[in-house]
């Protein structure tokens, strides 16, 4: 059987990140979730696979080289985002030079944007399109046995000077049938969560697939994990956590589903379930405003809830409506006033510079946030990821001049900044926007001396020092 490695890039500060050094720093380090359950499939197998971290090491490529070098394997597979793309692509190259007969596979959401531009680079093989799991095992029977690949769903490929791309797969219909991650194959105890109480931490996924239909997120398009909804029962969940709890002594957990309250009868089950075996972890989620219910949020602080991530993105009603949002500020205020009455910290995510922002909406967002009174506030530029409408209206209205992440993907653009929406304000005025509003929200006498008050523990202390001392960065 092959030896497989899977490779999680180098995460590095370039180009295309939008947010502060000081932000960018303050992230924390999530495990590649994605890459540990392919290994779990693979496992069940039994083949030789294992897991590398690159964006755990050193910023070169040594440790790669020595892992590469030491594990000689026969089929490598990398994972991209469009923010790791240029590290994935030089991950294959030095990949390909060390073990030119190595088949690399590369997979991730911005693999299955643009399938035929990344094969464009020599570097890559195969590319793996949307999820992985069934996809996985077909592929790699056929590259062992040296078999045609074009009755595998769900790929794309290079035959001699052509790239052809597969029917697509259908999607997983019930994630009870996948394993979980094999966070054996992980450095569990180097993953962190900046404001975690009880690090080291993971993520789990208990749903995938997000209906709603937001205009500045490649989930409205249902190009990866489709628009489809699909979840896994309270009982695996359970199974899951008791794993992680017992076998890898983690404690913290951030549920990363995209509307982890979507189904609420679900959740409530869940923490029924987390309160009845008495599991004992501290979590986060994300969430909508608008799925959200006293009762449920009581319920979720009696089994473990820390925090909430909400996405505010605007106090601009008008805004929320071209951003698709389907929100109001009313639900935006009771949610923030739900969340706090059960002694949950609450996290707002804003975007700066979304279609139809003037000074009037910032000024209304701002107002917002001091209002509801969150305990964290993430602003963003509002940025043009590829697969968006966002992205496509941009393109179909000129405001930019070409397809820069297809160029991008290509290899024409290595030094194209982040397409920002430059609707009324410039690029430098949006950055400038975005120092000014971390400033106007953190350094607040009110929030500082709230935040003081609130303090219960020196772990606490420390996570806020922090945080404040990198804010004074920007």
């Amino acid at each position: 059987m092959s030896k497989i490695l899977f490779i999680n890039p180098k995460f590095q500060k370039a180009i295309f990140t939008p947010l502060p050094d000081p932000i960018e720093r303050a992230r924390g380090k999530y495990p590649p979730l994605g890459l540990a359950y392919l290994a779990a499939v693979l496992k069940q197998y039994n083949y030789d696979v294992l897991i590398y971290d690159a964006d755990l090491e050193d910023s070169d490529y040594r440790g790669l080289i020595s892992k590469l070098k030491k594990k000689q394997p026969e089929i490598i597979g990398i994972t991209s985002t469009s923010f790791t793309f240029l590290q994935a692509k030089n991950t294959a190259r030095i990949a390909k030079k060390i073990l030119p007969e190595s088949k690399i596979i590369v997979g991730g959401p911005h693999v299955s944007i643009y399938p035929k531009e990344v094969l464009s680079n020599k570097e890559f093989d195969i590319a793996v399109l949307g999820e992985g799991e069934q996809t996985i095992i077909e592929l790699i029977e056929k590259i062992e046995a040296n078999q045609d690949l074009k009755d595998i769903k769900g790929i794309a490929y290079r035959k001699d000077k052509m790239v052809l791309q597969n029917e697509a797969r259908p999607l997983i219909q019930n994630l009870d049938n996948l394993p979980f991650p094999a966070r054996s194959l992980l450095k569990n105890e180097k993953y962190f969560y900046p404001f975690g109480k009880r690090n080291p931490f993971t993520t789990v996924i208990t749903s995938r697939g997000c209906p709603y239909n937001c205009t500045f997120c490649l989930r409205a398009s249902g190009i990866h994990f489709g628009k489809q909804y699909r979840t896994r029962s309270p009982l695996n969940v359970i199974k899951e956590l008791e794993e992680i709890v017992n076998n890898y002594k983690i404690r913290e957990i951030f549920f990363y589903d995209d509307v982890f309250t979507l189904n609420q009868a679900r959740i409530q089950e869940l923490c029924k379930a987390i309160i009845k075996h008495r599991i004992d972890i501290s979590w986060n989620c994300r969430t909508r405003v608008d799925v959200i219910t006293p009762k449920l949020l009581k319920i979720m602080k009696r089994a473990g809830c820390e925090r909430i991530h909400y996405g505010v993105e605007s106090g601009d009603p008008l805004i929320l409506k071209k951003l698709r949002k389907h929100i109001s500020i009313s639900q935006i205020e009771k949610a923030f006033s739900w969340t706090k009455e059960n002694e949950i910290e609450s996290f707002a995510y804003i975007m700066l510079g979304a279609p139809g922002e003037t000074p009037n909406s910032i000024r209304k967002t701002m107002q917002l946030l001091k209002k509801i009174k969150s305990d964290y506030v993430g602003f963003f530029i509002t940025t043009l990821f590829p697969g968006t409408d966002l992205y496509n209206d941009a393109l179909k209205k000129k405001r930019l001049k070409t397809d820069v992440w297809k160029e991008f993907t290509i290899g024409k653009l290595k030094d194209q900044p982040l397409p920002f929406l430059e609707e009324n304000f410039s690029r430098t005025e949006l950055q400038k926007l975005l120092k000014r509003s971390y400033q106007e929200f953190y350094f607040r006498p009110s929030f500082i001396w709230q935040k003081f008050k609130s303090l219960t523990s020196f772990t606490q202390l420390r996570i806020n020092l922090r945080g404040f001392l990198l804010l004074l960065q920007i």
